[in-house]
C-alpha cells in the first residue's frame, strides 16, 4: 500500500510537470495570434495607432500611363468593437502629410507641393479629411476581404458615400483593418485639376480616379 501511494504521487507530479511544459511551449513563439472574440464581449473604443496606420494612393496620367504613388498619414481615429465585431469608427486624415514615393529630390518636392495646393487638395484651407463608417457587412472571402465597409468620405468639406472590401482581424489587443485596393473619382470632391471634365487637352489629362488602400491598426487605450 505504501509503494502504491508513492507511485501515485510520482505519477501526479509527472502529469503536472508535463502540463506546465506544454503551456509554456504554446506561448513561446512570440508571434501574433488570433484572439477569441469572446475576449471582447463588451463594447470598447480602440484608438488608431497613427504610426502603424497609413493610406497608400496611386494616380495616373491618362495618355502616357505614367503613374505616381505615395502615402497619407492618419491624424487620429477610433474603431468601435462590440461583442468581438467591428461595428463603427471614424478616422481623420492629415492632408498636409501627403508624400510621393516614386520620385526623389526636386521632382518629389514639387509634386508634393502641387498636391497640397489649391488646385488639388487645398491642404492649407482643408488640412484634414475624414472617413466615418456607416455600415459593415460580412462577406464571403473575396481576395482576403472579410467585410464590406460603407461610409462617408469628406474631402474639401464635400461628403460622398463610398464602399470597399476590407479584411478585419482581431489580433492580440488590436484591431487590424486593411482594405483591398479601391478607387474614388476625385472630381466628386472638387479636385478637378487636368480632369477631362474641365476641357483639358487629351495629352495633359490626369485620370479622374485615384487608387487608395487603407491600412489601419487600433488598440485599446492604456
Amino acid at each position: 500500500m505504501k509503494m502504491t501511494r508513492i507511485g501515485l504521487l510520482l505519477l501526479a507530479l509527472s502529469l503536472s510537470f508535463s502540463a506546465c511544459q506544454n503551456n509554456s511551449d504554446s506561448n513561446s513563439s512570440g508571434e501574433s495570434m488570433e484572439v477569441n472574440k469572446a475576449d471582447f464581449a463588451g463594447s470598447a473604443d480602440f484608438q488608431v495607432d497613427t504610426l502603424m496606420s497609413t493610406i497608400e494612393w496611386r494616380g495616373t496620367q491618362n495618355v502616357s500611363n505614367k503613374t505616381h504613388t505615395g502615402n497619407l498619414s492618419l491624424k487620429e481615429g477610433t474603431l468601435l468593437v462590440k461583442e468581438g465585431q467591428l461595428v463603427g469608427g471614424k478616422v481623420m486624415i492629415d492632408m498636409n502629410s501627403i508624400t510621393v514615393t516614386d520620385l526623389k529630390g526636386n521632382s518629389k518636392g514639387k509634386l508634393e507641393g502641387h498636391l497640397k495646393a489649391d488646385d488639388f487638395f487645398g491642404a492649407e484651407t482643408y488640412p484634414t479629411a475624414t472617413f466615418e463608417i456607416a455600415s459593415i457587412t460580412p462577406v464571403d472571402t473575396i481576395g482576403g476581404a472579410t467585410h464590406m465597409l460603407a461610409g462617408n468620405l469628406t474631402i474639401k468639406d464635400i461628403t460622398k458615400s463610398v464602399s470597399f472590401p476590407t479584411q478585419v482581424r482581431m489580433v492580440e489587443d488590436a484591431v487590424l483593418a486593411t482594405t483591398l485596393p479601391f478607387k474614388i473619382n476625385r472630381t466628386e470632391w472638387g479636385v478637378n485639376y487636368r480632369s477631362g471634365l474641365m476641357g483639358t487637352i487629351k495629352d495633359k489629362i490626369i485620370e479622374d480616379e485615384i487608387g487608395l488602400t487603407l491600412k489601419v491598426r487600433a488598440t485599446l487605450p492604456k
